[in-house]
This record gives structure tokens, C-alpha cells and sequence, in this order.
């Protein structure tokens, strides 16, 4: 079975979005020039991601996208990374969202040949952001959205998001789509990471 990788690592990207626009920032690093990796915060969860390929020539693709007002924001870099595979491979992948510096979120997307993507965003001093997970099927679904993980922003002081979410998940740990629909709407800022499969030729 042929397995192709193709990760858009051999550049490392930072980006800041700022109030309801976007300012993205493009850095570089030289094949062979060394430099300090970044890493998450040692506190930081991970989590692994894990999904059967099902069919054969598959495409499986994780994307990045923000929503300000229920407005999705252009996004250059909203890959980040793609899998090649047929049936019956394992896709898996680190994703960790540092939000240990309160006003500045960074996401670490880790892979198993050791590169990463990395996308960073900030808030206001009176805001922070929060994150969870969704509840996923192992086996991979083609051709549709699959969310991963929820990130929001919040208010520091009211913490209004944080309670609402709370109470939305009850017992539940994950946010399960499928049993019961989650109101993006209710919130101004969040951020979604997601997979899509398909079928190339």
C-alpha cells in the first residue's frame, strides 16, 4: 500500500487575527537552517486524533477556519495538512491548543514524522479563549465537514460562553453533533478545526 504525506511544514506560519479582521504573518525557515522549535506549554492537554481510512485513494485533509459574527474569515493558511491513503490506514495526529498565555491562543497540529503546523490568534486584554472537543466517529466520513474541536472567545469577567457551553455539555465531556445540534450562532468569535475526506483520481 503506497502512503503519501504532504504537510505545508517546511514553512512555519504564524497568524494573529485582530478585532473582525484578520492579519496573517508568513515565516520562513531554510531547509537544514537550525532554529529552536516552538512547543506547547508542558501543561498544555494533547490529544490524539485518530481516523480509519475506509477507501481506497483517500484524501484526508484538516483545515483551520475562523468565524467572526457568524462570518467565516479569508484564511491563506486554513490547511494543515494532508493525508494520502488507502483503506484501511490510520490517520493520527496531535492537536494541541496552548491557552496558557490568556489573550494569545496557539494551536499545535503535530504529525507523526515529527513536523507541525502552527497557527497563533490574540484577543482583547479583557478576553481569553477556551476550547472543546467533539465527539467523532473513528471511521473516517467522506465528503462532509467533521468538526474536531470547538475554540471561543470569552469575556474574562462575565465568562458567559464558558457557562453556556458548560451547561450544554451537562455530564458530557465533548460536543456530540449528533445527538443534539450545537448553536454556533451564540457566539461572536470562534474558531473550528475540522477534516474533510474525499476520493481523488
Amino acid at each position: 500500500m503506497k502512503i503519501l504525506y504532504f504537510f505545508i511544514l517546511s514553512l512555519i506560519w504564524s497568524q494573529c487575527a485582530l478585532s473582525q479582521n484578520s492579519l496573517y504573518k508568513l515565516k520562513t525557515r531554510k531547509i537544514g537552517e537550525w532554529s529552536p522549535d516552538p512547543k506547547p506549554n508542558p501543561n498544555t492537554p494533547k490529544t490524539k486524533i485518530i481516523n480509519q481510512i475506509t477507501k481506497d485513494n483517500s484524501k484526508y485533509t484538516i483545515y483551520i477556519k475562523e468565524y467572526v459574527e457568524g462570518k467565516s474569515l479569508y484564511d491563506p493558511y486554513a490547511i494543515l495538512g494532508v493525508y494520502n491513503a488507502n483503506k484501511n490506514y490510520n490517520v493520527h495526529w496531535e492537536i494541541d491548543p496552548d491557552t496558557t498565555s490568556k489573550h494569545q491562543l496557539r494551536i499545535f497540529s503535530i504529525f507523526p514524522d515529527g513536523s507541525m503546523a502552527i497557527r497563533e490568534r490574540s484577543c482583547n486584554a479583557d478576553e481569553y479563549f477556551n476550547y472543546v472537543y467533539f465527539k467523532y466517529s473513528k471511521d473516517v466520513v467522506y465528503e462532509k465537514e467533521i468538526p474536531l474541536v470547538f475554540i471561543y472567545e470569552d469575556d474574562s469577567k462575565e465568562r458567559m460562553n464558558e457557562q453556556f457551553v458548560n451547561e450544554y455539555l451537562g455530564k458530557n465531556t465533548v460536543i456530540d453533533v449528533e445527538k443534539r445540534a450545537f448553536p454556533f450562532s451564540k457566539f461572536r468569535r470562534y474558531i473550528l478545526i475540522y477534516y474533510i475526506a474525499s476520493i481523488y483520481k
